[in-house]
């Protein structure tokens, strides 16, 4: 990945873009809202160039009893090979209800303070 990498989350209300320090803390948050951050069941087609990466499949991500199956994409894009930008493209209500019920306290801010609050 490119030290300039750009993220851009899934979610509606939690949809959020930042560059790698953002993406260094969403992982470690997303990671503690979740027992596994995603798990691919099954892979249905993968899409790739010089230039982008688009892989369509079904997923699981889990929380204690609680697990959301579902058909997804990541995309991803690429310069001189190497990954610069990567999009969370699901079903944008299902994740940030997913999400934010993970969280054990409300939250009333914005997706930035979200995904790093607490790293």
């Amino acid at each position: 990945m490119s030290p300039d990498m750009v993220i851009h989350t899934g979610g509606v209300r939690l949809a959020a873009t930042g560059g790698m320090e953002f993406l260094r803390r969403y992982v470690v948050r997303r990671a503690s809202l979740a027992d596994a951050n995603v798990q691919p069941l099954e892979i249905d087609e993968i899409l790739a160039d010089d230039h982008y990466g688009i892989i369509h499949g079904t997923f699981r991500t889990s929380r204690g009893e609680t697990s959301w199956t579902r058909v997804g994409m990541g995309a991803w894009r690429f310069e001189d090979g190497v990954a610069v930008e990567h999009w969370e493209l699901s079903n944008g209500p299902v994740w940030d209800e997913f999400f934010l019920a993970g969280d054990p306290t409300p939250f009333t801010g914005s997706a930035e303070e979200f995904w790093t609050r607490g790293v």
